[in-house]
């Protein structure tokens, strides 16, 4: 897994933060949003759907096998030409 994806519990999360929503396995997935609208995996986080503490707590409590990963906070510029959808 690369250094930079901290998965964090749903109790822990803080709400000044964003989260992408992801599985861990043997590579990470995040939960993104394709040109269609239909929600889709994907492995490029720069296309992957950012969520705030609240929705992504919403979201862990109604899918179990998904995690919460924390946006690290030089992703506007790390994947700049990847951005898509920003929903808070």
């Amino acid at each position: 897994m690369q250094k930079w994806i901290k998965v964090v519990d749903a109790k822990d999360l803080d709400p000044h933060r964003d989260y992408f929503i992801g599985r861990v396995g043997y590579g990470v997935m995040f939960i993104s949003r394709g040109l269609d609208g239909k929600l889709m995996w994907s492995v490029k986080p720069g296309i992957a759907i950012k969520f705030t503490a609240k929705n992504a707590r919403e979201h862990l409590g109604t899918n179990a096998d998904h995690v919460a990963i924390l946006v690290p906070k030089d992703a506007a510029t790390r994947w700049r030409a990847r951005k898509r959808h920003f929903y808070k």
